[in-house]
This record gives C-alpha cells, sequence and structure tokens, in this order.
C-alpha cells in the first residue's frame, strides 16, 4: 500500500489495487478484532498519511473507511495519535474537499464516538472539544443531507455520552476516608 501511495501518477489499475487492498485490510481488522492493536504502530500512520494523498480520492476514502474500523479497536493505543488522528480529521471534513471525502470523515468521527461510547473523553481529552465543534459546524452549515446527518448523529451520541458520565457521577457512593496522621 505503501508503494501506491507513493506513486504520483492517476493510473486507473494502481487506484484499483489500492482499493481491493483497502478492502482486504478491512476484512482483517474485521478479524483480527482487538488483535489488531498490535498493528496500530504500522497501519496508523500508513493510512494517516493515505488521507493526505494529493493525487487520488478514492485512496483517501478508502483509508478513512479503513481507519473508521481501526481506530475504535486500539482505544489506548490512539492517546498519542489523538493530535494527528484530529489534525487529518479535520482537514478532512473541511469545505474544500470532495463531497464524499467530507462524508468519510465525518462518518469516522461517528463510528468512533458510537462505538468507544464513554471511553472517547478518556481516549481523545485533549481533543473532544475541537471533534464537537467541527461537527456542530458541519450540521449547522454543510449543504450535503449526508454529512449533516452523520454530524447529527455523532453529535447526539455525544450528547448521550455527557448524560451518561453525569448521572454515573451522581450515582456513585460517596465515601470518606479519614486518616489520622502522626505528630512530629
Amino acid at each position: 500500500m505503501q508503494v501506491l501511495m507513493t506513486s504520483s501518477n492517476d493510473d486507473d489499475v494502481a487506484k484499483e489495487i489500492f482499493i481491493k487492498l483497502g478492502e482486504v485490510l478491512s476484512r482483517v481488522i474485521e478479524h483480527l478484532g482487538e488483535m489488531a492493536s498490535h498493528l496500530s504502530r504500522r497501519l496508523l500512520p500508513l493510512l494517516l498519511a493515505g488521507c493526505q494523498h494529493r493525487y487520488s480520492r478514492h485512496i483517501r476514502i478508502t483509508c478513512l473507511a479503513n481507519m473508521a474500523q481501526l481506530v475504535p479497536l486500539l482505544r489506548h493505543d490512539m492517546t498519542s495519535y489523538q493530535h494527528e488522528l484530529t489534525d487529518c480529521l479535520t482537514s478532512m471534513a473541511s469545505d474544500g474537499n470532495d463531497v464524499e471525502i467530507r462524508r468519510a470523515a465525518i462518518h469516522v468521527f461517528r463510528t468512533i464516538i458510537e462505538r468507544m461510547e464513554c471511553d472517547v473523553i478518556e481516549v481523545f481529552p485533549d481533543v473532544i472539544k475541537r471533534w464537537s465543534d467541527l461537527l456542530k459546524d458541519c450540521y449547522e452549515h454543510d449543504v450535503d443531507h449526508v454529512a449533516r446527518l452523520h454530524s447529527q448523529l455523532a453529535l447526539e451520541g455525544l450528547k448521550k455520552m455527557k448524560k451518561e458520565i453525569l448521572l454515573r457521577a451522581r450515582h456513585a457512593p460517596l465515601s470518606k476516608k479519614i486518616v489520622v496522621r502522626p505528630t512530629l
């Protein structure tokens, strides 16, 4: 995949091979499940680089689709990649990109939020506000109805997650700990 991404030509055969490799990778990730975290150090940088491919939107969409499957499986391995992932997805979701690329990027946000549920706050603590702002902006201003729907569903997932965390904190038992310190 890395060799295909470095090719600068817009060859249909190379695109087709890359898309097929992306499908195979998607199936491998699906079958590995939680074991996919062992491949994260190689796969995630490759997918992030593929999302920034200049010559083919098909490569970008394929990498975003694979990222939507891989990232929720990695959970705590993602903390070190949270800023890179957020920068990549926000640049892909910007208005200057193709509609399908924007849809795919917002779909990645939605998939992460749905699959990770309350773990999102623990795994992505520094960037969750940026995610929320981007999704709100997309919901309010994007002309594509599919992108708006994905952003609405992601925002509803975030809202549900926040309520669940607040309710859990409210119903947590209070405990007091008394410690007697020795005198000096």
